[in-house]
């Protein structure tokens, strides 16, 4: 039987979940947005899709096996809590999770109680380059990963920056303290002055003597580029440049980067993944995991850069303006 989909929030992000269900073994019954002219963008993708002003109104009305929350994030909390209300088996949440650890914790507690599978699209962990070498690594090709790098020019630390402590988590394992600084002035948000997401750089140390850093910082321009530091050999991805450079010793491993990065085929992936009844690619607990980093970082900075340990109890309203 074909599932039934609905999508909330049709702006740029959310008609890329339009796009991705098109191309999947499901079907766009209906569509929200407060916006007139993204609802009217949404509809002319979906024609068939019921439209909606409000998730509210949406969720009353219709019966569907998956909802797809593709908002900014400070009403990531009560959408995903009263689809698991209504008895939503799945839900994919656009990054990142939340605004605060408290409604992400929040999140999580509510789709557990009510059996949500609740996947969050921190999609690189299904692009096949990353995924490429994360296997070659699981069969002991480079050895052990003992260092990790992640660097992408003028990025907020919650937007791209959560894709790169997602990516720490799954190649190092749990964190277990932050030291961060984050960039003093910073530009208007492309998503409204209301937004607030500084970049910045840091330390994360994982579990095992692991260790990454990361720089996201504004003084800088390049695209996202992961290095990997292993017991036996290092690995560079670019994804800016599509390039896989790895290297065992003196020895230079072929890897394909594949193709592009191509987010409808990402986010198609991550959606494949909401569908299916195997281990989700990225729970509402990685999710949650990845923005304790983030609001760490906002910890460490305010503390003259201490580190700080994780988990992190209070996160200070740090990121009570990301998008």
């Amino acid at each position: 039987m074909t599932p039934k989909a609905a999508v909330v929030g049709v702006g740029r992000m959310g008609r890329r979940h339009l796009q991705a269900l098109q191309t999947l073994d499901a079907a766009v019954v209906a569509i929200a947005d407060l916006d007139d002219a993204s609802l009217a963008q949404g509809a002319a993708l979906v024609p068939d899709a019921r439209p909606y002003h409000t998730w509210e109104e949406l969720l009353h009305q219709e019966r569907v096996d998956l909802l797809c929350v593709a908002t900014t994030s400070p009403s990531h909390e009560a959408i995903v809590a009263a689809a698991a209300a209504a008895g939503v088996p799945r839900v994919l949440c656009e990054k990142p999770l939340a605004t605060s650890l408290r409604a992400g914790r929040k999140m999580n507690a509510a789709c557990r109680a009510a059996g949500v599978r609740l996947v969050v699209n921190h999609s690189r962990r299904l692009f096949e380059p990353y995924r490429h070498v994360h296997a070659a690594i699981d069969r002991g090709i480079f050895g052990d990963v003992r260092f990790m790098h992640v660097t992408c020019g003028g990025s907020g630390l919650a937007n791209i920056g959560t894709h790169a402590f997602d990516l720490m988590r799954w190649f190092c394992g749990s964190a277990i303290s932050v030291t961060g600084y984050v960039d003093p002035v910073t530009g208007v948000n492309p998503r409204g002055p209301q937004f607030h997401d500084p970049g910045g750089h840091g330390l994360v140390i994982l579990q095992d003597g692991r260790r990454a850093t990361f720089d996201f910082s504004s003084d800088f321009a390049g695209g996202f580029v992961v290095e990997l530091g292993c017991s036996r050999g290092r690995v560079v991805l670019r994804e800016q440049t599509q390039e896989i450079d790895a290297m065992t010793g003196s020895e230079r491993i072929r890897m394909d980067f594949g193709p592009p990065l191509d987010l409808v085929a990402m986010t198609a992936a991550m959606l494949r993944n909401a569908l299916a009844d195997d281990a989700p690619a990225c729970t509402g607990e990685d999710a949650l995991a990845v923005l304790e980093i983030a609001a760490a970082v906002h910890v460490s900075d305010t503390e003259r850069h201490r580190a700080v340990a994780l988990p992190l109890g209070d996160d200070r309203g740090a990121l009570e303006r990301i998008a």
